[in-house]
């Protein structure tokens, strides 16, 4: 699910519209696609934030979803 007004903009390195989105973990830093698993994305986390990566530079960009 894309938080809404996000899939539009583009990336900030490199102008691509197309991404993944996920979320980051706090404790090792990966990054979960929303085709990940309920167990695998939600049990065992310290922290998570919203998150998107860019499918051409795989930049990732973080969303507070507040």
């Amino acid at each position: 699910m894309e938080p809404s007004g996000l899939s539009d903009k583009p990336c900030i390195i490199c102008g691509e519209q197309l991404y993944d989105w996920g979320y980051l973990r706090g404790d090792s830093l990966q990054f979960f696609d929303d085709s990940s698993g309920f167990f695998k994305r939600n049990f065992s986390i310290k922290y998570q934030v919203r998150a998107r990566r860019c499918r051409k530079c795989r930049n990732i960009q973080l969303f507070d979803m507040e």
